[in-house]
């Protein structure tokens, strides 16, 4: 915000410039922005855009209604049930599996609670690494073209 004339100190003030809804939404809890400099503007920006849709998530879901929990045991039941090679052989595996949906209770990271989150596995692991492999490559590549005369 600044004035419309900077030589009058009586002028209107207008706004200039991008407004940043995540330094006002900030600015609710006390936080005072003034004497920040711009990097320290950009960091607290990005913190605030990284953290915020997750405190929002778990907030709503607080307040929310639950699913009813036999959907959800068939939804991740079939989601832990490893693909078959015919259809036929995944029905049955399938129905099987939805009969016991607490046999994949064990390869939960934190068993008898609701996070979904599974221990990981070799192939998990492998995956990761090729994965983070391939961005090295990526960025050598890059490299290697900025640096070509």
């Amino acid at each position: 915000v600044v004035r419309l004339d900077a030589e009058d100190v009586n002028s209107a003030k207008i706004g200039t410039g991008r407004f940043h809804a995540e330094l006002w939404v900030l600015s609710w809890f006390g936080i005072d922005f003034a004497h920040w400099s711009k990097a320290q503007l950009v960091a607290i920006r990005f913190v605030f855009d990284a953290l915020f849709p997750f405190v929002l998530l778990f907030l709503l879901s607080f307040f929310t209604k639950s699913i009813p929990k036999i959907l959800l045991d068939r939804f991740f039941t079939k989601m832990h049930t490893p693909v078959q090679p015919d259809e036929e052989q995944e029905k049955i595996v399938l129905l099987a599996a939805y009969e016991n949906p607490g046999q994949f209770e064990k390869e939960k990271m934190f068993p008898h609670s609701q996070w979904e989150f599974r221990k990981w596995k070799k192939i998990d692991t492998l995956g990761f690494g090729l994965s983070w492999f391939l961005v090295g490559v990526v960025i050598f590549l890059l490299w290697l073209v900025t640096t070509i005369r």
